[in-house]
């Protein structure tokens, strides 16, 4: 298990982390066969007799005839107005200060406070990512690639988190705000 804790933190895997921290400590929930209950209302707690309660389930869901009426919708009247062009500078700052502050960061590891602290030079680093992303007509996904690594890039080697005690640092601000809210109760 000590091998698997310091794969998982050499590889920066947090979730990984977490979930050997609750195994160790107890709290992790093996039960993952939770009871259900048939067609007749009776419970099924074995995991066989629920996987095939499963399949059934999704087969009635899922493998229904087509209806056999046809909706009738009319063509819009008129043509929405949609903005097609790229975001301007005053649409990332109104962006920028409409984040919600104290979630956790998102796939790029930016927090909104982040961001927020000083709008100009987010805005000054973004617009130009976001026009060559809008040009280029790249995915999201290659957007949050792309600010992903600049992340790991101006972070490595460098003392990033919150200073928790003399020789520990905690990296991931999220879990690092719950503790601290729990440690002023």
């Amino acid at each position: 298990m000590a091998e698997e804790v310091e794969q998982a933190a050499g590889q920066n895997n947090t979730k990984r982390l977490y979930e050997i921290t609750r195994i160790l400590s107890g709290r992790k929930n093996t039960n993952l066969c939770r009871p259900i209950k048939n067609k007749n209302d009776s419970v099924i707690t074995g995991n066989a007799e629920q996987r095939s309660r499963w399949v059934e389930h999704f087969d009635e869901i899922l493998n229904r005839p087509p209806p056999t009426t046809t909706l009738n919708i009319t063509p819009a009247s008129e043509q929405l107005l949609v903005n097609t062009n790229p975001p301007t500078k005053a649409e990332i700052i109104k962006a920028i200060k409409s984040l919600n502050s104290g979630k956790a960061a998102g796939p790029d590891g930016i927090p909104a406070e982040a961001l927020k602290v000083d709008p100009t030079s987010a805005l000054e680093m973004l617009h130009p990512l976001l026009q060559k992303t809008w040009e280029q007509e790249l995915s999201p996904t290659i957007f949050l690639i792309v600010i992903d690594w600049i992340m790991r890039r101006t972070t490595f080697n460098s003392n990033t988190g919150v200073q928790w005690t003399f020789d520990r640092q905690l990296e991931d601000l999220d879990f690092a705000g719950d503790t601290s809210l729990l440690s002023h109760k």
